[in-house]
C-alpha cells in the first residue's frame, strides 16, 4: 500500500475509532495491575490501544507504526494544530503566499463543463450546471479550460469551498474570502473533495476553505465571467489528516 493510501484509510479509521471507541481510560485488574488488556492513547493519533500494542510498537498503533516518521510527525503537527487552532486560520506564509484572481486566472481560456463528470448529466452549459447546483443541499461543480486546469466547487447546505488546479502547481489554491470559516465546520456541513472525473470522494477540505454558501456561488459567477472580486488564492497544502468534523 502506497503512503498516501495507508494516510487516507488511516484517517477513515481514526475518525471511526475518534467516534465510537468505548475506552477514555486505563482499565486495570480487581488488584491495581495493569496487564496487556489495559489501553492506552497511541503516542501519534491518540486512539486508544493496547499496552500490549504500545509496548510492541514505541507507543504506537498498529496502523501509526507503518506509517514514515515525517508522516507520524505530520500527524502530530495536526492535531497540535487543532488543539491550538492555527488549523483554522490562514497563517502568515500562507497570506504572503496568495495570489489575486487577477493574477492566477487566464480569461482567455474560458470554462467549461468537466466532459467526465457531466456526461449523460442534465446540465449541458455551465450556467445550467450551477442552476440545477443551487437547487441541491449537496453536490459538485466541476469545469476545465483548454490549459488543462481545473476550477472545483464542492457545496453542502451551508458552506462551499473552491479550489483551483493550475499548470505548474502540485497542490493547487483554494479561494478565501472576508467571510470564509475560522473555527470547526460541523461534521453534517463539511464539503468533502471529491475526483473531478468521476465524482469520487476522496477526503475532507479544512474549515478555513470553507465560504459561506451564498457568498461562494457568486464567487463561481464572477469566475466564469472573468470578474474579480475580494478573493484572494492561497496553495492548499498538505491536508490529507483533515476528517470529517475535524481539521
Amino acid at each position: 500500500m502506497k503512503e498516501w493510501q495507508t494516510r487516507r484509510w488511516f484517517n477513515s479509521l481514526f475518525s471511526l475509532i475518534r467516534g465510537k471507541n468505548p475506552f477514555n481510560s486505563l482499565s486495570h485488574t480487581p488488584n491495581g495491575s495493569i496487564t496487556g488488556y489495559d489501553r492506552i492513547q497511541c503516542d501519534e493519533c491518540g486512539s486508544m490501544i493496547l499496552l500490549a500494542t504500545a509496548i510492541k510498537n514505541e507507543g504506537a498503533c498498529a496502523i501509526c507504526a507503518k506509517l514514515s516518521v515525517e508522516s507520524r510527525q505530520a500527524i502530530k503537527t495536526h492535531r497540535n494544530q487543532i488543539a491550538t487552532g492555527d488549523i483554522y486560520h490562514a497563517s502568515n506564509n500562507d497570506l504572503l503566499a496568495a495570489k489575486g484572481s487577477d493574477k492566477i486566472m487566464t480569461p482567455d481560456s474560458p470554462w467549461t463543463l468537466e466532459p467526465n463528470f457531466y456526461d449523460g448529466h442534465a446540465a449541458t452549459s455551465i450556467d445550467e450546471a450551477i442552476k440545477l447546483a443551487m437547487r441541491e443541499p449537496n453536490g459538485y461543480v466541476f469545469l476545465v479550460n483548454d490549459l488543462g486546469e481545473n476550477l472545483n466547487f464542492s457545496f453542502t447546505e451551508i458552506y462551499a469551498v473552491c479550489t483551483l488546479q493550475t499548470l505548474g502547481s502540485d497542490s493547487g489554491f483554494y479561494a478565501r474570502t472576508p467571510d470564509c470559516l475560522g473555527t470547526q465546520v460541523e461534521a453534517r456541513y463539511h464539503a468533502p473533495e471529491a475526483c473531478p472525473c468521476c465524482g469520487e470522494g476522496i477526503g475532507w477540505f479544512p474549515s478555513r476553505f470553507h465560504l459561506p454558501r451564498k457568498t461562494a456561488f457568486e464567487l463561481l459567477q464572477r469566475l466564469i465571467n472573468s470578474k474579480s472580486g475580494s478573493e484572494i488564492w492561497i496553495p492548499t497544502g498538505d491536508y490529507a489528516f483533515t476528517t470529517a468534523g475535524e481539521g
